[in-house]
Parts: C-alpha cells; structure tokens; sequence
C-alpha cells in the first residue's frame, strides 16, 4: 500500500519541476482550447461509460462473472473514446461547419445509453422496448452519416 507521506512527496517532487509545470499548464491550455469551455459533451459520455461500467459490474456480480478484464476494459474505453472526443473535436476547428463533434458525441452516448438498457434488462428492469429502438437507430443514423462522410 502506498503511504500517503510518500505519494505527497513524489507530488511535490514532480510539481517543483519547471518542465512538469509547463507541460501541465500547456495541457491544459490545450485541453480549454479544444473544448472552448463545452464540456457538455465529454461529460455526458464519461457518465454514461461510468453508469454502463457501473450496471456492468453488477450484472457480472448476479452472474458471479466479475473479472479484472472488466476494468481493464473500463480504462480502454474511457482513453479510446476521450480521443475520438478530441479527433472530433480537432475537426470542428477545421472545418467552417461544425459537425464531427456532435456526430461522435451522439454516437458514443447513444452506444453507452444502449448498453445500459441492455444490462438493466438483463438485470429484470422492464426497458421501454421503443425506447431502446429509437437509441439503435440514432446509432446507426451516427455511423451512416460517419460513412457517408468519408466517401
């Protein structure tokens, strides 16, 4: 177990560095530059990874299932969707229309949202089966507009 003095000192050894100082301030200039203070996005999907993450766990749990690969899986996510957050979001400071963040945004939600109505189903919750539908179909609407795009 780390020991709290310990993980203090390496905190003030790393923060007394001037490159750490500036590559931490440049990161997260970087980081308001891309987002321009919207969050909104990036928060939504990070909640619903951690609610999918979360009803996940507990199906596992009613399964008897719970594995480390699970959160091995959680981490995965969390790095792949927050840089295709940032490519799209690269995008839209590229382009006079802005459109490739709110396509990739949609459609990481929409997948998470799908999901979680799948594992409280699984779990014996009653999902609107309508509700779940109208989700499948903004995904796909996502991914055929993402393809279109790219021919």
């Amino acid at each position: 177990m780390v020991d709290k003095n310990e993980l203090q000192s390496v905190m003030e050894q790393l923060t007394s560095h001037s490159l750490m100082k500036g590559l931490l301030s440049l990161s997260l200039l970087a980081f308001s530059w891309l987002f321009n203070d919207n969050y909104t996005g990036l928060i939504v999907v990070f909640v619903l990874i951690i609610l999918d993450t979360g009803t996940g766990f507990i199906k596992a749990a009613k399964a008897k299932e719970v594995s480390s690969a699970g959160f091995y899986n959680f981490a995965t996510k969390l790095l792949v969707y927050f840089i295709l957050i940032m490519v799209g979001r690269l995008v839209d400071k590229t382009v006079p229309v802005h459109f490739a963040s709110s396509i990739v945004e949609t459609f990481l939600a929409a997948t998470e949202a799908i999901s979680i109505m799948e594992n409280l189903g699984q779990l014996g919750a009653p999902i609107p089966k309508r509700l779940l539908d109208i989700l499948k179909v903004l995904q796909k609407t996502q991914t055929v507009e993402q393809e279109d795009k790219k021919e």
